[in-house]
């Protein structure tokens, strides 16, 4: 099974070997939808793929050949999940509906269905949901610096953390909370160039 040559509204040429490793988790039934599209203000690529398990499928593709391939080939892989699917429907599918489209679909063994529709409302609320935690944090830091209290840089590095969380969710549709802020920085900084400018 060659994903090139299947009859997608795409045809994409990906790496050799991780065009391999796809078809293996294919075969396996481990991936079942695959979307790859460029960024719009970079020369790099983003394979999403949905998958039933994230912990089973790293196995496969592990942090190392993720890594390789980001490096090499400009191509973010991003594991999607059902915890995904349903985070995006509080939302309205917003957060994945304008991501991942027909158009950039390669595999499939579902249908899935995200609006086509994505209101203003559905992006307020995005942003609501933002403001609520953002506000949170601040006001608890705040509390702690006011008392000089141990711990208000933690609630500061959480506001911090929660600005990157939404950046991700909108730019890749799903947030690399396991990674260090280091790391989500260092992926952040290859997709918005002006991450890497100082304030």
């Amino acid at each position: 099974m060659n994903i090139q040559e299947k009859e997608f509204s795409k045809t994409v040429r990906l790496p050799d070997e991780l065009n391999c490793k796809l078809e293996k988790s294919i075969r396996t039934n481990e991936i079942q939808t695959i979307w790859f599209d460029k960024t719009a203000r970079t020369e790099y690529h983003i394979l999403w793929l949905k998958v039933k398990d994230k912990k089973e499928i790293e196995k496969s593709f592990s942090v190392d050949f993720q890594n390789a391939i980001l490096k090499e080939n400009q191509i973010l892989i991003i594991f999607l999940d059902k915890k995904d699917f349903e985070y995006s429907q509080n939302f309205n599918n917003f957060i994945l509906a304008h991501l991942l489209s027909f158009d950039n679909c390669l595999y499939s063994t579902e249908e899935i269905r995200l609006s086509t529709y994505l209101g203003q409302s559905d992006l307020k609320s995005l942003i609501n949901s933002y403001e609520d935690k953002y506000l949170m944090l601040k006001k608890m830091s705040d509390e702690f610096i006011q008392e000089e209290q141990h711990g208000a840089w933690l609630f500061m590095i959480k506001a911090f953390a929660n600005d990157i969380t939404y950046l991700e969710l909108m730019l890749f549709g799903t947030s690399f909370a396991t990674k260090t802020i280091t790391q989500r920085l260092l992926i952040l900084e290859r997709f918005i160039p002006e991450v890497k400018k100082p304030l």
